[in-house]
């Protein structure tokens, strides 16, 4: 390892996601994305066994799904601010050996690490910024975005829904109800985090360690925004892909930028290290076009609400088949605050679906918990008033059943309840544009999804399995040997794939050397 560099991987060893990288130069720290474990959270929580809520960087701590990372996390993680008095005979339970992040910054004068950078706006990479304490974070303009809109109309819950905006827990008392003078957690005021926009390819000095220069650089991946950062200070670089490809719908190549870089260390993501075939967004498009040409009822499609490319292939599939989409609310109101040219305000050939919601009575009480659900609010101020757009314009499931053959609907297998009002006509398909199931609570899920298109008759030419279609947001081992090939790295460090002695294995007769990581330990000289 290059004199200098020390690396600690805190995650995304021999598993795909969870990447929480470490650099330390000499003269500065930098944290590369602090993303969740799907992996480790599901050996110990499921859908009913779920992590409890005031208490969940105890537990995240105690179960290895969090780092023991000093100074890094938010003083009320760990115990709830007020009055300690308050917390009666509890006290011992609330109680850790690491300080939290203002006992560091009190004691050092700065936090652990002088800056987050995050490379895009999956879960694995960004889910567990909640929390940290105030530490500044920088990311491209989309991947802000995403992280806000996600806080507004994701499942988030607990801490994990302080990614963007921190709101304290604080301990008080009861004031009226059955038990008066009680001490409660509630949340205290809102707190915005630092958190600065990068500009793809225009490199810059940290302003918290001015000696660290910042080169963004853009890269394809299944969600906006995706970005690999290149580190350089006193003579040495670092190069962090986070999650790549190249077969994306939009004209993305960072090896323009990249070639010939020789970085001294590159850390790169290797999820399909041993898939040989290159996937290609196109062929996405063709095989969609015709599921939806040969559909005679209702054509169906999922896909990830994030996804913004694969909403263009499916918009434009829909489009050669001679049918108009329909999108829900989740993903319209993503569209409408990118300000994407065919958001469903500004495209006649793309629809809202209107939820039934509550009540079920398409009123405006309905949508009272699930604002954005009836517009393109996720809050509604008593000046302005409700933004009630798609409950005024939106289709509802009567519309599809009168007439199913003029629609492609997308429908995730968490929204199939509305297929009780829709009632699919004979003749509809389900496509699943997403990738498929690869652990055992996906399978029984997709147990149930075959339980669900069965009942309504779906795809029967096909046993009621969802047709499949779908290319990966990551490149095929082929793509990533060329690029590090490209790049001239002088040590690779693969994280982000269950295959990382696959590098050894290509990489062996070049001047590359590959170093394998164990998860919390330094690679230094």
């Amino acid at each position: 390892m290059t004199k200098g560099i020390r690396i600690t991987l805190h995650g995304g060893v021999n598993e795909i996601g969870g990447n929480k990288v470490l650099v330390e130069f000499p003269v500065g720290k930098v944290l590369l994305d602090f993303g969740i474990s799907y992996k480790r959270k599901a050996l110990y929580y499921e859908e009913y066994l779920a992590p409890r809520t005031n208490a969940q960087l105890h537990d995240y701590l105690q179960l290895g799904i969090l780092p023991r990372i000093p100074g890094l996390y938010r003083r009320d993680a760990f115990a709830p601010l007020g009055d300690p008095k308050l917390l009666g005979r509890s006290a011992p339970l609330w109680e850790c050996d690491l300080p939290c992040a203002e006992e560091h910054i009190e004691r050092h004068g700065k936090p652990p690490v002088d800056v987050v950078l995050l490379s895009h706006a999956h879960d694995d990479h960004v889910g567990l910024v909640g929390f940290l304490g105030h530490v500044p974070i920088y990311a491209s303009a989309p991947t802000r975005t995403l992280m806000e809109i996600a806080m507004e109309v994701g499942n988030y819950s607990g801490f994990e829904r302080d990614a963007v905006r921190l709101k304290r827990r604080v301990l008080q008392c009861s004031k009226q109800g059955f038990a008066p003078g009680a001490p409660k957690i509630v949340s205290g005021q809102e707190e915005p985090r630092t958190l600065h926009t990068v500009e793809p390819h225009r490199p810059f000095p940290l302003p918290e360690s001015p000696e660290i220069t910042v080169w963004p650089v853009a890269v394809s991946h299944s969600v906006p925004g995706a970005t690999a950062f290149v580190l350089r200070s006193q003579g040495r670089t670092v190069l962090y892909t986070g999650d790549i490809r190249f077969h994306g719908r939009w004209p993305i190549d960072p090896l323009r930028h990249l070639e010939g870089l020789e970085p001294d260390v590159l850390l790169i993501e290797g999820t399909r290290v041993a898939e040989e075939e290159r996937d290609d967004e196109a062929r996405v498009c063709e095989e969609l076009t015709q599921a939806f040409r040969e559909t005679r009822g209702l054509a169906m499609v999922g896909f990830a609400w994030k996804d913004v490319e694969r909403f263009e292939t499916v918009r434009e599939a829909a489009l050669a088949a001679g049918r108009e989409l329909v999108v829900f609310p989740r993903l319209a109101y993503l569209l409408h605050h990118l300000e994407h040219p065919h958001a469903p305000e500004a495209d006649p050939c793309v629809h809202v679906f209107l939820e039934r919601s509550h009540y079920l009575l398409y009123s405006p009480a309905d949508y009272v918990h699930y604002k954005y659900k009836a517009g393109y609010k996720a809050q509604w101020t008593k000046e302005e008033g409700p933004d009630l757009t798609h409950l005024e314009k939106g289709l509802t499931a009567l519309d599809l059943r009168r007439e199913p053959e003029r629609y492609v609907l997308q429908l995730d297998y968490w929204r199939f309840n509305n297929l009780l009002d829709i009632q699919p006509p004979e003749g509809s398909r389900y496509v699943r544009a997403m990738t498929e199931p690869f652990n055992e609570e996906m399978e029984l899920s997709q147990e149930r999804l075959i339980r669900w298109l069965a009942r309504f008759d779906i795809n029967s030419h096909n046993g009621h399995r969802p047709l499949q279609v779908h290319a990966s947001g990551h490149a095929a081992g082929p793509e990533l040997l060329r690029f590090v090939l490209a790049v001239e790295p002088k040590v690779v460090v693969p994280l982000h794939t269950e295959h990382p002695q696959w590098f050894q294995e290509k990489l062996a007769d070049s001047p590359v050397q590959v170093v394998l990581p164990r998860e919390g330990v330094s690679l230094k000289l």
